[in-house]
């Protein structure tokens, strides 16, 4: 599996981040594990796993529902 390209983005304290680690720092906030914000988004945790990690790039739908949940417009998640 080809790594997605993480690049930087400014997390919540303005620090810049790669966005792999800028979601985990998300989902840790809201006191969630992979499993449950997974649960929570109707997908397999092993998929939300390969997001956070960098290993799969979530669809358009997919980072949409992400943003939503975690509150972050969906092309700061997926823009390049």
């Amino acid at each position: 599996m080809k790594n997605m390209r993480t690049g930087l983005v400014k997390n919540r304290k303005g620090e810049m981040v790669e966005r792999r680690q800028w979601l985990k720092d998300i989902r840790a906030e809201k006191g969630l594990t992979v499993r449950e914000a997974a649960q929570t988004l109707g997908m397999s945790w092993t998929h939300l796993s390969d997001i956070e990690n960098g290993r799969r790039r979530p669809s358009l739908e997919l980072a949409v529902k992400i943003g939503h949940f975690f509150g972050f417009e969906a092309e700061k998640f997926i823009a390049n």
